[in-house]
């Protein structure tokens, strides 16, 4: 009858009784014979139906939305569906639970409260009603009414022990499937205070219930106590209406229609990649806390008044300003947050109890070019737009989209913004009832903004002055516990269903805001700093209406000094020569016979590289005079690509001190880039090896060949030139740095700054011999080369076949003593599998330098177990070309924590910008930055412009953030935190990997492509490895959607030349990822049965061993059928949980053969 009544509704129909017969009308046309047909079909029943919804007359039809049924089997909705899955995913859980705690004032009997309650539960017949579902195939839910009377326990309790008996009574677990999810129990404490502790479960009671229940248990008990009971007008529908209601209504073509919505409106979103303290657990986390705060009163009016002259609402405001604050905090422009509605725009719902509340996701373009009133109109449009489309219940939404669901977070959104009233669940002014504060500890801030100003804002200066200040107290501490608002969401029982879920109360003169937040993500510091940038974001949008979104602030200016590290001075010496050349021609006056230099059978002393240079200088400017016919300006830039060797070190020394500057460029470099950094350099001379030359000769480019037979005529005298400290000494391109990025340049004096401080922070001495491991060409190798020539140590070069052999760095380390070494992470990890394997004593080696790339420090833990922590010292650091920006010492306490690179040096400036080049917040991913004084000596093009002062600011190319205790955590090179997993999530698979046995090392790579896997892993192990055993201890501690589907193992982790991970050699050893899965039928019996229990619960033909039977058509509740059938049938204990961490067929039969013994009917 329901389809029927609704389609006539739809067709313009109206449908009532009149004497026990049908009256049919349409508007503006005739009666359709087919339609008449029906009626008379179906007239008996369709009758009874209009009969028992009072149905008499044509406008009651019309007004009339969800009609009253009595099916044999009332069916449980989708949100229902939802919460039982969870009650079975997270067994004993009680996150939904709501709580409500009244204490009964001395004017009422407990007799009255006893009947009233029972006078609402006979009205509302959800309240009396458990679930039940069929064990067996693609089943329903239903609803089915308890036969036993409902009933309120009763306990004597000491005042003493009221605190410990109350808490677990308010977290008691509802067996949703055996009795109705309402428990009420009445309290006696010794002191004479009555107590009543009444707990819904979510699946059957929302916050509008909860308004609902309050005035009704009010007028009940106030009626009952002058002995007239209350007659409320019956119900027009009962809760049982709903879900048949809407399974009619939502389908066919409204079906279509919003599903057609949805689908454009959610097509291509990406998930917000909100900063989190910690890593996100492999299962969804509730456990939670609430932030409370207030806008000052004064603020929440002028919010109001800006809602106003908008022509927007409040919450229309309020969400563009948590919109802008997430953009910021993310660095996305694509916004996507859910909301929660009533879900109850049909009058019929107004009084009834019940799970109605519908959650929506509300997507919004944040561009910072955009105004702030284009925005709020965007975001109302967005809202208006997606109300129309309300009806269509989300969690059907999530199962006829497929959408892909994960057991570490919600699907579609983490995050929630609602705004409520939440006083209006208050019990009002009145002598039976006093609400309970259960929440046993509060933190309030009160923000305030004084936004009227007598002057405009100087430049720089920001458009508010704020005051803030905190409360924090205990409930038993204040003087008048009755004016603590009770809250529905309370810390007592805190529980955290998406990451971030802002509450805004606006039934008060002040705006009071709940930020609640996922512990096991956040820390209450970063909570308290996320609700400071709202209410600023809040206090900008009302004193600026006409401001652009890239003008809105998150921090004030004194949190912009404490996230920009500015450079301190270096003196030097009085009579020290601020050269680089010039302090290297010092070390080989007061150590002429030491080794400066070793490669190979090859060694060169101090005395003979200094005349060697020399020579090399005057080479150099009478090459040049004799092309250009006038001398080489002092600061020209010659360019220097050569295989690494002692002439290579020649030829840099000899352009300094023929008063130019060097750019180092890689002999196997693409000619194309070559060429381009010879074009953008300007380059005046290329000094090169005839075997290496790999780019065309610019026409105005001299080239001069680097060989001893040409230089070796000259004079070993050294060359008089007048230069400065503050001249340009070098150019250095980091090898991962975007093609679009010039290169860094750098000054005699900002090398000398570097180099001085990086000697003292590691006590370096004359005794060292370095290995010049990294490419010098990469601004890396800068570091050990100077490093040595500087201090009088030994530099050791190592060629092209050394640098790709780890076993000839572990040979070179021990013949020449090396006591610094510097490689990259990916190379420290092959040199240390080859150092541990031939049990190398390493005994002069005092620190290994890691550089150049993200650290994974749980793959230091093999070196630290077999060498220790203290001899050598591990550091990790961070440098960028020759800038040494931070290190921090390693230890194994530190393995597997996030990549901090430590605390900015001294002498290092560096700041973290958005998009916007603005300062970004702590935690805040943003584009890494560093500075040096500007000088009219050095040249400028590679800066940009960024934080006001004296300080010219250069974009690296990496991304990083600041970490809260003033750490520096170097996130990646170049774009790689926009890749799927990001950076955060392929290191916590290789942390999960690092503790697998025998595996040695692992690497994961996020695909980039749709022919390449989201996650590939590539292991190193003595012993072969079986990959089901590693995906299956993968997926037993990773989220679904992070367990790698790509497994290779491999015998040595591929280098590029730079020392670095070669990610393009990686993903050539793995196979293309195929347009369609291929189907492997099951193996074995056991494998077989757990094929045919899933096709069935799951309503499929056929599963192959790998298929993902989560993107087979998998819902709550054909997940729990087919746990309950396992269960059932297989002598062994199966969770929910495990059939999504394990989630194919060949998976969870390798766990079930690992976890338990029993075969139930396949024996």
């Amino acid at each position: 009858m329901l389809t029927l009544l609704n389609r006539l509704k739809q067709s313009g129909y109206a449908v009532w009784t009149e004497d026990h017969k049908i009256k049919l009308s349409r508007a503006g046309g005739e009666i359709e014979d087919e339609v008449r047909g029906q009626i008379r079909a179906s007239r008996e029943p369709l009758l009874a139906c209009l009969e028992h919804n009072h149905i008499r007359s044509k406008s009651c039809f019309e007004q009339r939305n969800i009609f009253s049924v009595l099916p044999e089997k009332p069916r449980a909705t989708f949100a229902q569906k939802r919460l039982l899955y969870l009650e079975q995913f997270n067994q004993q859980t009680d996150v939904y639970n709501i709580p409500v705690v009244l204490e009964l004032l001395s004017g009422l009997d407990v007799e009255v409260f006893k009947k009233s309650m029972a006078a609402i539960v006979q009205r509302h017949e959800i309240l009396r009603s458990y679930f039940q579902f069929s064990e067996r195939g693609p089943g329903e839910v239903y609803l089915k009414i308890a036969d036993t009377p409902f009933g309120i326990d009763e306990k004597t309790v000491t005042a003493d022990s009221l605190q410990a008996t109350l808490s677990p009574l308010l977290a008691v677990h509802h067996e949703l499937a055996l009795r109705p999810p309402l428990q009420v129990t009445l309290l006696n404490v010794d002191n004479g205070r009555r107590l009543a502790a009444i707990v819904f479960h979510h699946s059957i009671f929302d916050g509008w219930s909860l308004e609902v229940f309050l005035h009704e248990l009010v007028q009940h008990c106030l009626h009952y106590q002058q002995g007239d009971p209350l007659t409320l007008p019956e119900l027009p529908v009962q809760y049982r209406d709903v879900s048949e209601g809407y399974m009619n209504r939502m389908s066919g073509e409204v079906l279509a229609h919003h599903l057609a919505y949805w689908r454009e409106k959610l097509k291509d979103h990406v998930a917000l990649r909100l900063p989190t303290d910690r890593p996100c657990p492999t299962m969804v986390d509730y456990r939670g806390a609430d932030f409370f705060f207030d806008l000052s009163a004064d603020l929440s009016l002028r919010i109001r008044e800006a809602a106003k002259r908008y022509g927007v609402s409040l919450y229309t405001l309020l969400l563009t300003g948590f919109n802008i604050l997430l953009s910021k905090y993310t660095g996305q422009q694509d916004i996507l947050v859910g909301t929660l509605l009533s879900n109850r725009h049909h009058a019929e719902l107004t009084h009834s109890i019940g799970y109605f509340v519908n959650a929506l996701a509300v997507r919004n373009q944040v561009e910072p070019e955009s105004t702030l009133q284009q925005l709020i109109i965007q975001v109302k449009e967005e809202l208006v737009q997606t109300q129309t489309y309300q009806e269509l219940s989300f969690i059907h939404l999530v199962y006829l989209l497929n959408i892909e669901r994960s057991t570490s977070q919600n699907p579609v959104f983490q995050v929630q913004f609602t705004v409520q009233g939440f006083g209006a669940h208050d019990v009002g002014e009145n002598t039976l009832f006093r609400a309970w504060p259960v929440q046993k500890r509060y933190d309030v801030i009160r923000y305030d903004s004084r936004l009227e100003r007598k002057t405009a804002p100087a430049q720089g200066e920001y458009p508010f002055d704020e005051a803030i200040t905190y409360h924090s107290a205990w409930a038993e501490d204040i003087d008048d516990p009755e004016k603590i608002r009770w809250w529905p969401n309370n810390e007592q029982y805190d529980e955290a269903e998406y990451k971030l879920n802002l509450f805004i109360d606006d039934s008060g003169e002040a705006l009071r805001c709940n930020l609640n937040y996922a512990m096991s993500l956040y820390e209450r510091a970063t909570i308290q700093r996320l609700a400071h940038y709202y209410c600023r974001i809040m206090v900008q949008i009302v004193a600026n209406p006409v401001c652009k979104i890239k003008d809105i602030l998150l921090l004030d200016r004194a949190e912009q000094q404490q996230v920009v590290r500015y450079p301190a001075l270096v003196e030097y010496s009085e009579g020290s020569e601020p050269l680089l050349h010039a302090r290297f021609s010092e070390q080989a006056r007061l150590s002429p016979d030491k080794i400066a230099l070793l490669a190979g059978e090859q060694q060169m002393t101090y005395a003979e590289l200094e005349q060697r240079s020399n020579q090399m200088a005057r080479y150099l400017r009478r090459r040049y005079f004799a092309h250009q016919d006038h001398q080489l300006n002092v600061g020209a830039l010659i360019a220097l690509q050569a295989e690494p060797g002692l002439e290579m070190i020649v030829g840099l020394l000899g352009i300094l001190k023929a008063g130019a500057a060097y750019l180092l460029i890689a002999p196997n470099l693409p000619p194309e880039q070559v060429l381009q950094r010879l074009h953008e350099s300007g380059a005046a001379m290329l000094l090169t090896q005839p075997d290496v030359l790999t780019a065309p000769q610019r026409h105005d480019l001299i080239g001069v060949e680097l060989g001893h037979r040409h230089y070796r005529v000259e004079s070993t005298e050294p060359l008089i030139l007048t230069l400065q400290a503050e001249g340009l000494a070098c150019i250095c391109y980091p090898p991962a740095m975007p093609h679009s990025l010039p290169g860094a340049t750098y000054s005699h004096r900002n090398m000398l700054q570097q180099f001085s401080h990086g000697a003292s922070c590691f006590a370096v001495s004359a005794d060292d011999t370095w290995l010049l491991a990294h490419a010098a060409a990469a601004g890396d190798g800068q570091w050990e080369l100077w490093g040595a020539l500087l201090s009088g140590g030994t530099l050791v070069v190592p060629g092209f076949l050394e640098l790709e052999d780890t076993r000839c760095l572990v040979q070179l380390c021990e013949r020449h003593r090396v006591s610094m070494l510097s490689l990259t992470p990916s190379a420290f990890i092959c040199f240390s599998q080859r150092a541990i394997a031939a049990n190398s004593p390493l005994s002069a080696l005092r620190y290994v330098i890691c550089s150049g790339e993200v650290l994974n420090t749980a793959w230091l833990m093999p070196w630290w177990e077999h060498y220790g922590d203290t001899s050598p010292e591990v550091v990790n650091m961070y440098r960028v070309g020759a800038d040494f920006v931070a290190m921090k010492s390693l230890s194994p306490e530190q393995a597997g924590e996030y990549n901090s690179v430590g605390k900015p040096l001294a002498s290092a400036a560096a700041c973290i910008l958005d998009a916007e080049l603005t300062p970004v917040p702590l935690g805040v991913t943003g584009d890494l930055y560093l500075g040096e004084a500007f000088s009219s000596e050095v040249p400028l093009h590679a800066f940009v412009p960024g934080v006001p002062g004296k300080i010219a600011w250069r974009k690296t190319g990496d991304r990083a953030c600041w970490l809260t205790h003033g750490e520096l955590a170097w996130l990646s090179r170049g774009e790689a935190t926009d890749i799927p997993g990001g950076w955060r999530q392929t290191a916590e698979i290789e942390r999960c990997l690092a503790s697998f046995p025998g595996l040695d090392y692992a690497v994961v790579v996020a695909g980039k492509s749709a022919d390449t896997y989201p996650f590939s892993a590539y292991c190193l192990a003595e012993q072969p490895l079986v990959m089901d055993e590693v995906t299956t201890y993968l997926g037993a501690s990773l989220p679904g959607n992070m367990v790698p589907i790509a497994v290779c193992q491999i015998e040595e982790l591929p280098l590029d030349t730079y020392g670095r991970r070669d990610d393009q050699a990686l993903f050539a050893l793995q196979p293309k990822r195929p347009s369609v899965t291929p189907f492997i039928a099951p193996e074995g019996q056991r494998e077989q049965y757990l094929a045919s229990v899933f096709c069935e619960a799951l309503g499929v033909n056929q599963l192959g061993r790998d298929d993902n039977f989560l993107l087979s058509g998998a819902s709550s509740l054909n997940m729990i059928m087919a746990c309950h059938r396992l269960n059932k049938e297989l002598n062994q204990h199966v969770t929910l949980k495990s059939l999504y961490q394990y989630a194919t067929i060949a998976r969870l039969a390798n766990y079930l053969n690992l976890h338990g013994s029993g075969q139930g009917q396949l024996d």
